[in-house]
C-alpha cells in the first residue's frame, strides 16, 4: 500500500481510535487514487467516536476534514415537566434567506397562517412578512453548508438546509420545526408577530392545564429550541428519522456507528390533549395544525436527542433512549456522499442506505446495500409519566416527602441529568420508594443516577446487508456538501491499475430511496458476455397481404446500459449492426382479363385473370448503435433521482422499394369461336352447347377449369364467369378481315415502381426524467452533456443540479434545476406560494 501523501488537517484533532482511522483513510486515499488513475478523489467514512472524516485529493490539494459529533448546547427547563405553552408557527416559503447585518428574513405565508397570526378573526395578517425571528444561522451540525468565503451577508439556515435533505416523516418534522423561528423573544423587536405565541381561549387553557397535570416529559422540554436552529442530522455518519410504533405514535430515531436509537418524538405537550384538538377542529378550524395532529398526534417541537454524552446516557439509563439494534457493519464502509443518510418509508418501519468499499487485492470497488427493519412497541402515555405518588397513610406521605426532598434538591442542581433522575423516580410507585430505606442522601442520589431501568417500550429491529456487487465506472453522481463549491461528485469506482480482468458481471444497487411507502433503487449493471442473437420477427414463407417486420443482428450482441432504476429500464441487447426490415403488402385488385388462342387459325383458346398485390419494403441498417445512461442524486434532496438516457449510432442506411406482384386466379375458362379467315381449325375437343359462330361472333366460354393448388389462396374469389357465357365483348376484333386477335387483355392495375437508397446520420433519442413521487415525470427530450460527464470534469468543474419538494401538508409540489421555455424551473404539482424561480425553502405545513 502507498504511504499517505502529506496532507492538511482541518477541523478537530482526532485522538485514539479516531486518529488511527483517519491515518488509515488517508493511506487508502493515496493507494486507490494512484492505482486507479482518478484525477480527483473524495472518501468519507464514519469514525469510531461518532464523528466523520472526509479525505480529499483534488487539484493538487490533499486534506482531511474531521468533524466531531457536533452537539448543540442543551436547553434545560426548571423541572422537566410539561408546560401549557403553545408556540406560534408559520407556514410559507422563504423569499430572502441571505441578509445583511440587521436585515430580516422575508417570506410569503399561507392564508391559514395569516388567520392564525390575526387570532382567527375577520382580519388577516400581511401575506408577506419580514422578521428577525427567522434570522437563524446554521447550527454546529451543519458547518459544511456555511459559506466557504466570508461575506458581508449572513447566510441563514434557510439558505441551504432544506427539509428535503431528510427522508420520510423526518423531512416533515424538519419543515414544521423550521416554521417556529427563534423563541428568545426578549432579543427580538417589540412586535406582536415577532414575539407571537398561539393564544388559546382562557377556558381552553384552563382545561389543558388540568389535562397536563404533573406530567414529566421523557427526555425533552416540550418547547421549540430557543435559538430556532435545526437540531437533526441528515448525514451519512449520523442521521435522524421518525418511525411509528404499534399504536401509531411517533418515535425519533438516531442512527450512527453506535447503533440505532429511539426515543419518543418530542412534542408540544398541550397539543397532544383532546381539549386542544377539539378547539382546533371545532373553533379555530386550522387545517395546518390539524394536519400535524393527524400525522403525529401533536405539534413536534423540533428537539432532538439529548445533546451531551452525559445527558444522552442519563436518559438511556432512564429507559427513554432505547438502543434498538446494531449498525456498525454498515459504518465499516465508505459513504458515497457525506449527505447520504438513511432513507425511510413514510411509516418509518424500514429504511435503506448504500455504501461502497474497495477490494484492493482484486483492484475493484464494490457496492453494498443495507436494510433497517423496525418493530416499535408503544409506550404508555407516549412515555410521559402521569400519576403522582399516592402513599396510603399520612405517615407514609411524610416518610415519602422526607425521602424525596434531598433527591429533588440534588436533581434540581444537576441539570438535564437531574431531570432523568426525577423521571426514574416517577416510574416507581410510592411503596417501591418507601422500600428503599433511608441511606445518606448523596449515596441515594448516586444510586438513582446510575440505576439502569428497563426501556419504556419494547422495540425490535435489525440492520442487514441485502445486496453486494462490483462497481466498474458506474458514472452515478451524488450531491456532496463537503466539496469546495456546490456540486455533485461522481462515484470513484474506476479499476485500479493492477486489475487484470476479466470484466465482472454487475447488478449492484448504488442508491436506494423511498417515495412514500415505495422503495426505489438505482442499479449499476454490466454483462460482459457476448452471444449470437437469432433473427427476431414475424416473417413467413408466404407474405402477400399484411404487415411483417424482421430484425437481423450482424456480429456478436451484448446488453448495453450501465444504469437502470425501479422506474426506468432502457437496457437492451444490441449488435454492432442491426438490419430492420418492414414489409407491407397491399391488395391491388385484378388486372384485365387475358385471353389467348392456342395457335394461329385455332378456334380454341383460354381465358384467365390475375390478382395483383404490392410490397412496400423499408430496410433500415443501423451501424454502431449504442446507449448511455446517467443518474444524478440532486442537491438538497435525499429521496429523488434525475435520470438521463440517450441512444446514439454511427450512421443509418435506409433502403426503400415498392414493387408489384401477381398470382393467377385458380379458375380459367376454355373459349372458342369460328370465322373463315382467322379461326377455322383445331376446334374444341369437348362437346359444345352454343350455336355455331359466324365471323368470330360469338366467342363462347363453355368449360371451367380449376387449379387445385391455388384454390383458397389470395387470388381465389370463386368462379368469375357463367357456363356458356358469351365473352365476345372481352376479345378484340381485327380491323381488317373480321375475326378476333390471337391474344389480348391482361393489363395490370396502375402502379409506379420506386426505389431509394440513403445513408444518413442517426438522430439521437434522449430523455430526462425526474423521480421524486410515485411515478417519474418527463423533464425534457434532450439531455445536457454534463449529465454524462464525470464530476469534476477535466477542467475541475463540478456538475450541479438541485431539486426540492414540499415535505409537509396536502400540497403536492416539486421543482428542479432545469428550465422550461419561459425560463422557469421545471415544476410538478401545484403550490400557490411557488413562483418556480428557485429551489424553494418551505416552512410549516403547506396545504395551498
Amino acid at each position: 500500500m502507498h504511504q499517505a501523501r502529506p496532507y492538511g488537517l482541518f477541523g478537530a484533532e482526532p485522538e485514539g481510535e479516531d486518529a488511527a482511522a483517519v491515518e488509515a483513510l488517508m493511506r487508502r486515499l493515496a493507494n486507490i487514487k494512484t492505482l486507479s488513475g482518478i484525477d480527483s478523489l473524495k472518501m468519507t467514512r464514519a469514525l469510531p467516536g461518532g464523528g466523520v472524516a472526509t479525505a480529499i485529493d483534488m487539484g493538487g490539494i490533499v486534506k482531511v476534514i474531521v468533524q466531531e459529533p457536533e452537539r448543540q448546547a442543551q436547553e434545560t427547563i426548571s423541572d422537566g415537566r410539561a408546560k401549557p405553552y403553545v408556540p406560534m408557527f408559520f407556514s410559507g416559503v422563504i423569499t430572502k434567506a441571505r441578509v445583511r447585518e440587521g436585515e430580516p428574513v422575508e417570506m410569503d405565508v399561507t392564508q391559514q397562517t395569516r388567520k392564525r397570526l390575526a387570532g382567527y378573526g375577520e382580519e388577516l395578517a400581511p401575506g408577506h412578512l419580514a422578521l428577525q425571528r427567522f434570522v437563524i444561522q446554521y447550527g454546529p451540525r451543519f458547518k459544511e453548508l456555511e459559506p466557504k468565503v466570508p461575506t458581508v451577508f449572513t447566510e441563514t439556515q434557510y439558505m441551504r438546509l432544506r427539509p428535503t435533505w431528510y427522508s420520510g416523516a423526518m423531512a416533515e418534522v424538519v419543515q414544521i420545526a423550521g416554521g417556529y423561528g427563534r423563541q428568545d423573544f426578549d432579543a427580538l423587536p417589540e412586535d406582536p408577530i415577532e414575539r407571537a405565541g398561539l393564544t388559546l381561549p382562557e377556558r381552553v387553557q384552563v382545561q389543558i392545564d388540568r389535562d397536563l397535570a404533573t406530567q414529566r416529559l421523557p427526555g425533552y422540554t416540550g418547547l421549540p429550541p430557543k435559538n430556532g436552529q435545526t437540531r437533526f442530522g441528515y448525514r451519512h455518519n449520523e442521521c435522524h428519522g421518525v418511525s411509528f410504533d404499534s399504536a401509531g405514535k411517533p418515535w425519533l430515531l438516531q442512527v450512527n456507528s453506535r447503533g440505532v436509537f429511539a426515543m419518543p418524538l418530542p412534542m408540544v405537550p398541550a397539543t397532544t390533549t383532546q381539549t386542544f384538538r377539539a378547539w382546533v377542529q371545532d373553533e379555530a378550524q386550522d387545517e395546518e395544525i390539524l394536519w400535524m395532529l393527524d400525522r403525529f398526534g401533536g405539534m413536534p417541537t423540533g428537539e432532538s436527542f439529548p445533546e451531551s454524552e452525559a445527558a444522552f446516557e442519563a436518559w438511556r439509563r432512564a429507559g427513554v433512549v432505547i438502543r434498538v439494534c446494531d449498525a456498525s457493519d454498515f459504518y465499516d464502509h465508505l459513504a458515497y456522499s457525506s449527505a447520504c443518510g438513511w432513507s425511510w418509508n413514510a411509516s418509518g418501519s424500514e429504511a435503506y442506505n448504500t455504501c461502497y468499499d474497495y477490494d484492493e487485492g482484486v483492484g475493484l470497488a464494490y457496492g453494498l446495500t443495507y436494510k433497517m427493519a423496525l418493530e416499535l412497541g408503544d409506550a404508555p402515555s407516549e412515555g410521559r409519566q402521569l400519576p403522582p405518588w399516592e402513599p396510603g397513610t399520612p405517615e407514609e406521605q411524610a416518610r415519602l416527602n422526607a425521602y424525596l426532598a434531598p433527591l429533588f434538591q440534588r436533581a434540581g442542581a444537576d441539570g438535564v441529568e437531574g431531570h432523568a433522575v426525577l423521571y426514574k423516580l416517577r416510574r416507581h410507585s410510592a411503596q417501591e420508594l418507601l422500600g428503599r430505606g433511608f441511606s445518606k442522601p448523596d449515596a441515594e442520589y448516586t444510586y438513582w443516577k446510575n440505576l439502569e431501568m428497563e426501556p419504556i417500550a419494547q422495540h425490535r429491529g435489525n440492520v442487514a446487508q441485502t445486496n453486494r456487487g462490483w462497481l466498474l465506472s458506474s458514472g452515478i453522481k451524488f450531491a456532496e456538501p463537503m466539496l469546495p463549491e456546490l456540486g455533485l461528485l461522481t462515484v470513484p469506482d474506476k479499476p485500479m491499475e493492477h486489475w487484470e480482468g476479466p470484466e465482472p458481471k454487475r447488478d449492484t444497487i448504488v442508491f436506494a430511496y423511498h417515495t412514500g411507502q415505495e422503495l426505489k433503487v438505482v442499479k449499476h449493471f454490466g454483462e460482459p458476455r457476448e452471444h449470437t442473437r437469432v433473427t427476431d420477427g414475424n416473417f413467413e414463407d408466404e407474405m402477400i397481404i399484411g404487415s411483417w417486420e424482421q430484425t437481423e443482428y450482424v456480429g456478436n450482441s451484448r446488453v448495453i446500459g450501465s444504469i437502470y432504476t425501479t422506474d426506468i429500464d432502457e437496457r437492451e441487447t444490441i449488435a454492432p449492426s442491426e438490419i430492420n426490415t418492414k414489409l407491407v403488402g397491399k391488395d391491388k385488385g385484378y388486372g384485365e382479363i387475358y385471353y389467348t388462342f392456342h395457335a394461329i387459325f385455332s378456334m380454341s383458346g383460354t381465358m384467365s385473370r390475375r390478382r395483383y398485390y404490392s410490397h412496400d419494403q423499408a430496410v433500415k441498417t443501423t451501424f454502431d448503435r449504442s446507449k448511455r445512461m446517467a443518474v444524478s442524486v440532486p442537491y438538497f434532496c435525499r429521496d429523488a433521482v434525475i435520470y438521463g438516457g440517450e441512444e446514439t449510432a454511427g450512421s443509418v442506411r435506409l433502403e426503400k422499394r415498392s414493387d408489384m406482384y401477381s398470382l393467377i386466379d385458380p379458375y380459367t375458362y376454355d373459349i372458342w369461336t369460328f370465322d373463315s379467315g382467322s379461326h377455322w381449325t383445331n376446334g374444341p375437343t369437348y362437346p359444345t352447347k352454343g350455336y355455331f359462330p359466324k365471323d368470330g361472333n360469338p366467342v363462347w366460354a363453355e368449360r371451367e377449369l380449376i387449379n387445385p393448388a391455388l384454390v383458397g389462396g389470395f387470388s381465389d374469389t370463386g368462379p368469375w364467369l357463367n357456363p356458356l357465357q358469351d365473352v365476345t365483348p372481352i376479345v378484340t376484333y381485327l380491323e381488317k378481315g373480321g375475326g378476333v386477335t390471337l391474344s389480348g387483355g391482361g393489363a395490370p392495375p396502375p402502379f409506379v415502381t420506386r426505389k431509394s437508397d440513403v445513408l444518413e446520420q442517426f438522430e439521437p433519442k434522449a430523455r430526462l426524467d425526474f423521480s421524486i413521487y410515485d411515478r417519474p415525470e418527463r423533464v425534457a427530450d434532450k439531455v445536457s452533456e454534463s449529465y454524462f460527464m464525470s464530476s469534476p470534469n477535466n477542467q475541475g468543474v463540478f456538475f450541479y443540479v438541485d431539486a426540492v419538494r414540499n415535505a409537509a401538508g396536502k400540497s403536492i409540489y416539486a421543482n428542479l434545476d432545469e428550465r422550461d421555455s419561459g425560463g422557469r424551473r421545471k415544476h410538478f404539482g401545484y403550490c400557490r406560494l411557488a413562483d418556480h424561480q428557485s429551489a424553494h425553502h418551505f416552512i410549516g405545513v403547506i396545504n395551498e
